[in-house]
């Protein structure tokens, strides 16, 4: 198994289209997606439009590159993106609305460098970035807003589409704030972020000298109203900042971190920003935080929640329910939210299967 442990996981909204697939006397206007590490596939599923159980879909097989790592979307919704571990490059494709397909776009695109960890696109869907954790480098690309599909971006200041990295920095997860003025990538071996400076017209990203300190082994950065967080895996915490909306300049919260269970992994915060969530894959539960006025999290009371086994990424989707996969169980756990108290109640049924080890999920919405 690769020494990648963080999925990338993201919500799609697709705008302007009915999406209506009929199956099981249901019809769906939302899907959702994962990818499985272990048989290079994407299997589909419908979302139950009272439930919002996954139910799975009859389609043929969704092939990915070899081992895929993360999933990237373009803001319109209309694009898909998914970044291959050991094939080194990037599968593209488009959502059928009619029937939950994912319509490949052509041939993979190389990522540019080695291991690539996860695929951001910036607030204006012009630009996408990779990060290749053991090459320590972000591939810029440019990307056609007819056909969705990626080129390398060469730029004056980047002319081979690449920005460099410090030597054994291992970049991991990448974000934008909410501006697109400012950008933020983890190094998980220098327990560091570094902070970029965004030119929103030509996609270069100007690194700022001075990086900021984090917990160890930081792997996932999660951004909700003005505040950024870290999955420190090593330390077992949570690093919590204040952004300056002007400077894009970090302020460190008071307390400036939290625990976690042992290895988390992934962190997603619910529509309302009330609630965080992260996956603990040292002993298969999920922790749970309410969120207070000035950013600072807090353990709820249970602090977790029992969940699959190996789990790695989470999502909240808009409609306050919470889905995580499971990497040894090969399954997705669904849950609803407690609106009134933030724990997590397990849906009927509690899980739906997926293919062999599963990482990251994509959900589709549908008008």
């Amino acid at each position: 198994m690769r020494g990648k442990m963080i999925g990338s996981l993201l919500w799609l909204t697709l705008l302007g289209a009915n999406a209506s697939c009929m199956a099981e006397d249901v019809t769906y206007n939302q899907f959702a997606y994962t990818y499985n590490t272990g048989d290079n596939t994407i299997t589909p599923y419908g979302i139950d439009p009272v439930t919002n159980v996954l139910r799975p879909l009859n389609l043929a097989t969704i092939y990915t590159g070899q081992k895929p790592g993360g999933f990237g979307t373009h803001p319109s919704g209309k694009f898909i993106y998914l970044v291959n571990w050991d094939s080194n490059d990037i599968s593209m494709y488009k959502p059928d609305l009619s029937t939950g397909n994912l319509i490949t776009l052509g041939e993979n695109v190389p990522c540019g460098g080695e291991h690539p960890w996860s695929l951001s696109v910036d607030p204006t869907g012009k630009f996408a970035y990779v990060t290749n954790t053991d090459t320590n480098n972000i591939a810029m690309f440019s990307i056609d807003q007819t056909t969705g599909r990626l080129s390398r971006l060469h730029t004056h200041i980047y002319p081979q589409g690449i920005i460099k990295l410090d030597d054994q920095s291992n970049p991991t997860s990448m974000v934008f704030d909410a501006s697109g003025k400012f950008s933020y990538v983890a190094e998980k071996s220098s327990n560091e972020m570094t902070i970029f400076d965004v030119n929103q017209v030509t996609g270069d990203l100007i690194p700022r000298v001075r990086k900021v300190k984090v917990g160890k082994d930081p792997r996932k950065i999660t951004i909700k109203n003005g505040y950024l967080y870290t999955v420190n895996q090593t330390s077992n915490s949570i690093s919590m900042f204040k952004i300056d909306p002007i400077s894009g300049d970090l302020t460190r919260l008071n307390p400036s971190s939290i625990d976690t269970g042992p290895i988390p992994i992934f962190m997603t915060i619910e529509p309302n920003g009330k609630y965080a969530y992260v996956t603990n894959n040292g002993d298969n539960t999920i922790s749970m935080y309410a969120i207070g006025a000035d950013g600072v999290l807090y353990h709820l009371n249970p602090a977790t929640v029992p969940t699959g086994a190996l789990p790695r990424n989470i999502y909240a989707n808009n409609t306050q329910y919470i889905y995580n996969t499971n990497m040894l169980e090969n399954s997705i756990t669904m849950y609803k939210i407690d609106e009134n108290t933030g724990q997590l109640v397990p849906q009927y049924p509690s899980s739906v299967a997926t293919g062999y080890a599963p990482e990251g999920i994509a959900f589709t919405l549908g008008k």
